[in-house]
């Protein structure tokens, strides 16, 4: 299994990125705060609390592999044949 994700938190959204209803995600980032405060850890979990979380539920850590990186840069070179 591999899980991909920055593990840093969300990338700023584009000015393009909005719901159903209009709103833009931009605003909601924004208001989040800058990573590392407070309003931002709605947005944000370590590789490592991932990694332990995991490792809870019993899962073959064997079969695990984790790749950092904002998806659209990492899937083209570590996805798998088939992606659930």
């Amino acid at each position: 299994m591999r899980l991909f994700d920055t593990f840093e938190g969300i990338p700023e959204p584009a000015a393009c990125d909005v719901n159903i209803k209009g709103e833009s995600a931009l605003d909601k980032f924004s208001k989040a705060g800058p990573s590392g405060t407070v309003g931002s850890r709605w947005c944000n979990v370590s590789l490592e609390e991932v990694r332990s979380n995991l490792l809870k539920v019993g899962y073959d850590s064997s079969k695990i592999h984790f790749v950092r990186g904002k998806v659209e840069d990492t899937i083209p070179e570590h996805a798998p044949e088939h992606i659930a």
